[in-house]
């Protein structure tokens, strides 16, 4: 009996040193279990940085883990467990570096993003956002003034913070390798000298026509049947009275618009620009006070710029992306100055000289074609009295109306002039 009791105290030491072997010791933080159990490929590493002792898990690859790394030895986070994961988004590499709670009990649940950056399909490279971005002017420029636009639009900027805050945005770096992207937005850091906003996240949709090919989304709107197209576009408001009736006549057709203000008049009548805003219409910059461009030096064309730009966003919360140059007139100093979509026609109503609606709708009935500019003002009221006129006829000869962004698919650049649908210089 004695026997018997002893071989069984020996088999339940046993079976209890082996259970010890195999179950993590208790020093060990649960969330290193955790990643342990999720994820044995990765490697735990720990060292000291700063005085502090970080541990984290990283696969097996140099390139990866110099990346991640470098990342935390950024982070100032304290008693955490750092991991990384890699998913394969077809192209590319998207790697996660997560950051949680050594205590933590889920890792779904409590673990934070801390950085993403992308590696090729080799992993032989980090990829930045230059990589992704085409490396032409114009698509750079274009590409930038997407990110004016969010940034500024995402946030309250104040009029102190206006100008230098668009000029950071402009002169960004695209060298970065702190972001990720998929089918839907590119996401990414902006560096910590800009405070207003930290992290930016462009649709897809909006920038895929700036991507390399090799990171394009597949574009299904290529593939639509073609429609007779017409853009209804309005210069030099607004004004009370005659916006206010061509905002009424457009809202009775349900029919969107460009509007491309003078700085001046936007900056004396806010609540109308509001009201544009507020009615679906798209709005462009014109300058602030209607001067030749070309004889003015390139510090006066910034001047002109930033306080119609400042008049527009103050008044509606809006980055104007479009701009129309006075008379039409431009050069190159202009296009590299402006660095912005330069908006032509080629229809002018001219209805500057107040022709009245007969006359001006022979005007358009003897040029108008598939993806016509039409070049009106809302700043007449006989305008705004032809304005249905107009409309009835363009509507029964089977034209649809967009707006200048939807003329072009929503893919437009700086230092171009498009003066319709398909002329584009």
């Amino acid at each position: 009996m004695g026997l018997i009791c002893f071989s069984l105290f020996i088999i339940l030491a046993l079976i209890l040193i082996a259970v010890l072997k195999i179950t993590p010791s208790s020093s060990t933080p649960k969330s290193e279990q955790l990643i342990e159990q999720s994820y044995p490929t990765l490697k735990k590493q720990v060292q000291t940085i700063d005085n502090q002792t970080k541990t984290y898990f990283l696969p097996d690859n140099d390139l990866i883990e110099n990346q991640a790394t470098r990342l935390i030895h950024n982070s100032k986070e304290t008693d955490v467990t750092y991991y990384l994961t890699s998913k394969d988004n077809q192209t590319f590499w998207v790697n996660t570096l997560y950051v949680v709670s050594k205590n933590s009990q889920n890792l779904d649940t409590d673990s934070k993003i801390v950085a993403q950056f992308n590696s090729t399909k080799d992993n032989t490279k980090v990829l930045k956002l230059s990589d992704i971005i085409k490396s032409d002017d114009k698509s750079q420029a274009a590409f930038k003034l997407a990110l004016t636009r969010y940034v500024f639009e995402a946030t309250n900027v104040t009029s102190e913070q206006f100008i230098p805050l668009k000029n950071q945005l402009q002169s960004i770096s695209l060298d970065t390798t702190d972001f990720s992207f998929n089918q839907n937005q590119l996401d990414f850091s902006l560096p910590d000298t800009i405070s207003t906003v930290k992290k930016v996240s462009l649709a897809i949709d909006t920038i895929n026509y700036l991507l390399n090919s090799d990171y394009q989304i597949a574009d299904k709107s290529q593939n639509q049947t073609p429609k007779k197209v017409v853009a209804l576009t309005f210069d030099d408001g607004p004004r009370p009275g005659s916006t206010d009736s061509i905002l009424s006549t457009l809202n009775q057709f349900d029919i969107k618009a460009t509007f491309f203000m003078l700085g001046q008049n936007a900056k004396r009548h806010p609540d109308l620009v509001k009201k544009v805003k507020e009615n679906g219409h798209a709005i462009g910059s014109h300058s602030y006070n209607h001067p030749m461009l070309t004889k003015l030096k390139p510090d006066e064309l910034i001047k002109q710029i930033n306080q119609t730009g400042q008049a527009i966003y103050e008044a509606a919360h809006i980055y104007p992306t479009l701009f129309r140059p006075p008379y039409g007139a431009r050069n190159q100093v202009v296009d590299q100055t402006i660095l912005k979509p330069l908006i032509e026609w080629n229809i002018d109503s001219e209805d500057w000289k107040k022709p009245g609606t007969e006359t001006l709708l022979k005007t358009i009935q003897q040029n108008v074609r598939s993806g016509s500019i039409i070049l009106m003002h809302d700043i007449h009221q006989t305008t705004a009295d032809a304005l249905p006129t107009v409309i009835n006829y363009l509507k029964n000869a089977g034209y649809e109306f967009v707006s200048i962004d939807q003329l072009y698919q929503h893919q437009l650049y700086p230092l171009t002039n498009y003066y319709s649908q398909h002329d584009a210089r």
